[in-house]
């Protein structure tokens, strides 16, 4: 949550509840509270996060230099992956032109984990066995729960390839223009 608002506070000044607006508008499938974000923003001021006016009068917040700086390193920093709040998609959306190439690097080492979980629930040789020693709607459910997690696993790797091409593509668009 302190890496979410951070990052919605990076668009520009804002009141808590513009805050909590930009991470719904932003990441619509998160289920972002108003509690959640407030706390955080109070939890990350003034040190990350200051008053915009000193005196708290206009109830709208800007990120400080150090909340930057400390973003930065956020999005440059491995993640946990998630089949929903996964911070390297918080990292993407955050990331500047210079994190590209870390950025891209990260999505690769995410694809390979990917596939190593996808080739472990893929694999149901150990099936045989439990057959012996469950009912056979928990191997029925066993094998749907797998199945939901392969699907999902799917989805993030689809995502996750879209934003390495259009990565890719950023990183030779600004290594063009820079000759």
């Amino acid at each position: 949550m302190t890496h979410a608002v951070l990052g919605a506070a990076k668009e520009g000044p804002a009141s808590r509840y513009e805050l909590l607006m930009r991470l719904r508008r932003d990441f619509p499938l998160w289920n972002f509270s108003s509690g959640g974000v407030y706390h955080a923003v109070d939890k990350l001021t003034p040190h990350l996060l200051r008053p915009c006016d000193g005196d708290k009068t206009t109830g709208d917040y800007e990120l400080t230099a150090t909340g930057d700086i400390r973003l930065r390193a956020w999005v440059r920093r491995p993640s946990r992956p998630g089949p929903f709040r996964d911070d390297l998609r918080l990292q993407i959306a955050y990331s500047e032109p210079e994190d590209l190439p870390w950025i891209e690097q990260q999505i690769r080492e995410r694809l390979r984990w990917i596939g190593e979980q996808q080739a472990a629930l893929r694999d149901v040789s150990h099936l045989r066995e439990l057959r012996r020693l469950q009912k056979p709607w928990s191997i029925t459910r066993l094998l749907v729960a797998r199945a939901i997690q392969l699907a999902v696993l799917d989805g993030l790797a689809r995502g996750l390839r879209r934003a390495q091409a259009e990565i890719i593509t950023a990183i030779e668009q600004s290594a063009q223009q820079d000759r």
